[in-house]
């Protein structure tokens, strides 16, 4: 049958379990101990005394029944994590997965991966804007069809805020109706401009670990580090946890993926074209617009289990070869000394991505397309959330490091080299009145 699934993927799988309710925001939140026996809260909306959780066998926490909390820590005593590995076979001659467990209760719900859901993802945000960390903007770019926000995360050099304005027209075409934003002009601080790095998750809205990732990467750019203050300075970094949000609520794989460009140099008509990808590159082209430098785009996904180690390159574009190379290595290199199993420098496949979002940032404004793999449930080396966090963190030094790299700089020249062509191209483009015969693809490049 056309679409089977093959289980011998999930061969060495172990899935998670919990007693909480996956609903529940404090269902994803961790606690490790520190140097003085206390435990610490990994909840990005605690600050001071409210991290702190008792120096008992397990944290203070109202998840999880004291009886069965201890069933959550991990082998040393110093990780808690109301998730948990649980045995699991792959048959695949008769090609089904089945798993034993204890729950010690009648509650309990069972994941391939501890999931990263969109009622998640809402609570950490308003936690993220309470907090009101310097710099911190959630901008709310639209809505799906199923009326979820699409939101992305940007974290501004704190010195130099971004404003960001919906203008509050709308290209209506064809029945849709396209939003339009302005960006104040950026700062000119510096011999290379203001830099903007977009990386993003859920794609393909079953990856959930890909957005644990970003997770990560937001909290490596908010810590009160000198490290971070380079990381964000002279930068803008964008972060979308969920790409696809009614994809991830409906545990549809592919629902966005290859919506942007296709390979015969044209799209759908513009009624055929999802709203969330006209919102997306409304988004991205004012910033372009505005001057800014979209320098890097970035694509998280995962691989079930035994496809891969924690971390590869699947692919890279002939045209930037020799710096994806150089970024995997700058990458990889940190993930070893850290302990993880990683993939080879160079990546498994060529190819332009320029239907997918990412690469379609690299064809019509230059940025440095990449992609990564993650796999939290790698036999030899699983995974929790906090080490995909970890994953994330390393993956945002390593790109803050390629930006004033040898390979970093020569694709930042070219990138600016292409962005002036391209203020040619859309001036030519607006000389014309918009008509029926304009693609989408050009609407999404260029606007209105």
């Amino acid at each position: 049958m056309e679409g089977k699934g093959d289980v011998s993927k999930w061969n060495g799988l172990s899935p998670v379990m919990t007693n909480a309710n996956p609903n529940n925001y404090q269902a994803y939140e961790w606690f490790a101990k520190d140097d003085k026996g206390r435990w610490i809260s990994g909840d990005i909306g605690k600050t001071r005394d409210a991290k702190f959780a008792g120096t008992g066998n397990v944290p203070r926490q109202h998840i999880i029944s004291d009886e069965l909390a201890r069933a959550f820590l991990s082998p040393d005593g110093k990780f808690w994590f109301p998730w948990r590995d649980i045995s699991g076979e792959a048959v695949p001659k008769l090609n089904i997965f089945r798993t034993t467990f204890s729950s010690g209760t009648t509650d309990a719900c069972v994941a391939m991966r501890v999931p990263y859901t969109y009622i998640y993802q809402q609570t950490m945000l308003a936690k993220l804007k309470a907090a009101k960390y310097p710099g911190v903007s959630i901008d709310e770019i639209g809505v799906t069809p199923d009326r979820r926000k699409l939101q992305v995360i940007r974290i501004d050099d704190p010195e130099h805020i971004t404003p960001i304005k919906n203008t509050g027209d709308t290209l209506t075409f064809d029945g849709k109706h396209i939003p339009q934003y302005t960006f104040n002009d950026p700062p000119k601080n510096d011999m290379y401009g203001h830099r903007v790095i977009l990386v993003m998750a859920g794609e393909h809205a079953t990856e959930h670990a890909s957005s644990w990732a970003i997770d990560g990467i937001l909290r490596s750019l908010l810590t009160d580090t000198p490290e971070a203050a380079k990381l964000r300075k002279d930068t803008t970094w964008l972060l979308i946890p969920i790409l696809d949000p009614d994809g991830r609520a409906r545990s549809e794989f592919a629902s966005l993926t290859n919506k942007f460009y296709n390979q015969r140099g044209d799209m759908p008509a513009i009624n055929n074209t999802p709203t969330e990808t006209i919102a997306y590159a409304s988004y991205i082209r004012a910033f372009v617009n505005s001057g800014r430098v979209l320098t890097t785009a970035v694509t998280l996904h995962n691989v079930e289990c035994n496809e891969g180690p924690v971390v590869y390159s699947p692919f890279g574009i002939a045209e930037a070869w020799e710096p994806t190379k150089a970024l995997n290595n700058t990458y990889f290199t940190r993930l070893r000394a850290h302990g993880y199993k990683v993939g080879s420098d160079i990546p498994l496949e060529g190819g332009q991505q320029q239907m997918r979002f990412y690469g379609w940032c690299g064809m019509k404004f230059g940025a440095l397309p990449f992609a990564f793999e993650v796999n939290d449930r790698y036999p030899s080396q699983r995974m929790t959330v906090k080490d995909l966090q970890d994953v994330g963190a390393d993956l945002a030094y390593s790109l803050g490091d390629f930006r004033y790299s040898k390979e970093g700089l020569e694709c930042l020249g070219r990138t600016e080299a292409r962005l002036k062509l391209r203020v040619q191209e859309r001036n030519t483009y607006l000389a014309k009145p918009i008509n029926a015969e304009d693609s989408m693809e050009s609407l999404l490049t260029y606007g209105y």
